[in-house]
């Protein structure tokens, strides 16, 4: 149950105290290959291989930055740790 902080006299609660998670927006294969200066076909080819998990809206693929930005980050090899 929230918990609200009611700063109004009538009592109703004004602002919930809890932080609500924010929900991230689901881009399109073109708006994610664009973004994040990938080739449109290599997001494709990633989504039919399993590597990129893809969110299917009515018909369409749609897809998360983070998930592709974490494959990526966790394909990562080499290098120093940061």
């Amino acid at each position: 149950m929230a918990t609200y902080k009611s700063t109004r006299t009538n009592g109703i609660p004004s602002e919930p105290l809890i932080n609500t998670p924010t929900l991230e927006a689901f881009v399109t294969i073109d708006q994610a290959a664009t973004s994040l200066g990938l080739k449109y076909h290599h997001i494709q080819r990633g989504i039919r291989k399993g590597t990129f998990k893809a969110y299917y809206l009515f018909g369409r693929p749609r897809l998360r930055i983070s998930e592709i930005v974490s494959v990526i980050e966790n394909s990562r090899f080499g290098g120093a740790n940061d």
